[in-house]
C-alpha cells in the first residue's frame, strides 16, 4: 500500500511530513520526528478515506487556542486541512482542522465550528 504522507528529513536535517503526491513539504519540520509522525499517520488515515479530493495543507506558525461550536475552550489547531465531507457536498470544498485537546486526544473539525478562545 503506497502512502501519500511520509516523514523525512527536509533540508535543514529536521524531520518533516512531505506530500509525496504534491511533491512538496507540508511542515516545518519543528515537532520532532514523533509528533511528525503522528501527523503523517493522521493525514494518511483521512487521505485514506477521501482519496485525492484531500486538498492543501496549512500549518500555521503556533498552534492556535480555539474553542468549539459550544464556545468552550476545546485545545489546539496544529494543521488545516483542504476537503470536501461526504456530507457537504453540495457546500464545495471546506477547511478542516486537527484540534488537540489538553489531554493529547486529536480530531477533524469543520473550520466553520471553532473560533478563537476568547
Amino acid at each position: 500500500m503506497e502512502v501519500r504522507f511520509l516523514v523525512r528529513r527536509n533540508d535543514t536535517g529536521a524531520y518533516a511530513v512531505y506530500d509525496s503526491l504534491a511533491g512538496t513539504w507540508c511542515t516545518p519540520g519543528r515537532t520532532g520526528r514523533e509528533s511528525e509522525a503522528q501527523l503523517a499517520a493522521d493525514l494518511n488515515q483521512l487521505a485514506g478515506r477521501v482519496g485525492n479530493r484531500l486538498g492543501a495543507v496549512r500549518i500555521p506558525p503556533e498552534p492556535i487556542p480555539v474553542e468549539k461550536v459550544t464556545w468552550v475552550p476545546a485545545g489546539t489547531i496544529d494543521v488545516w486541512i483542504r476537503d470536501v465531507l461526504p456530507s457537504d457536498r453540495a457546500a464545495g470544498q471546506q477547511w478542516l482542522a486537527r484540534l488537540t485537546n489538553e489531554h493529547g486526544h486529536s480530531e477533524w473539525v469543520r473550520g466553520k465550528d471553532l473560533r478563537p478562545d476568547s
